[in-house]
């Protein structure tokens, strides 16, 4: 399995590439690294604070959706599914933005 790692603090945040080639949550920021400065932005710091802080106690930041799966969230709609890994690892596999109906 090959792993990228987004940030590291007294947690080590990483993200998965399930098939080797892609990887859901860096194609997505680099997407936003592109066309949407700001919201790069808040993602880059959602990583960070998940790597200095560990887990979010926020339910506007994060939730678990079960099975020991959360979703690390930004107010710009991105949704970012990860796990917590033995070592305090964090890893994060899936990312998406939704898009509010206007």
């Amino acid at each position: 399995m090959k792993l990228h790692l987004l940030s590291c603090g007294l947690w080590t945040v990483l993200a998965v590439y399930p098939d080797e080639e892609r990887c859901d949550v860096l194609e997505l920021a680099d997407q936003f690294e592109r066309d949407d400065p700001r919201e790069h932005a808040r993602l880059q710091r959602a990583f960070a604070r998940l790597s200095t802080s560990g887990p979010p106690r926020n339910v506007r930041f994060s939730r678990p959706l079960g099975h020991g799966i959360f979703e690390l969230k930004t107010r710009g709609g991105v949704r970012v599914l990860y796990f917590f890994d033995e070592g305090r690892v964090v890893v994060c596999r899936g990312a998406l933005r939704i898009m509010e109906d206007q």
